[in-house]
């Protein structure tokens, strides 16, 4: 899988390193669009680095952090 993630065969986690799964930097540019429009908001340059993409965890954590939104628990079904 080289610079393609095939999201049919992954099984990703919240702490699924995202990089290491095989994302590129144009996947993660599309990734911060889509957060940025449905969120209206901006992530701020200093947001804009390898950690903040590394993993979902990380990315709804940055989320979190600009939009003030409170910590989500899961609960078991």
């Amino acid at each position: 899988m080289r610079g393609c993630m095939d999201s049919s065969s992954l099984d990703l986690q919240p702490d699924t390193d995202l990089w290491s799964a095989g994302i590129t930097s144009m996947q993660v540019v599309r990734v911060m669009i889509a957060i940025e429009e449905e969120f209206e908001i901006e992530l701020p340059e200093e947001a804009l680095t390898r950690e903040t993409f590394s993993s979902v965890q990380a990315i709804t954590q940055a989320v979190r952090d600009l939009t003030g939104a409170p910590c989500v628990t899961e609960t078991a079904a």
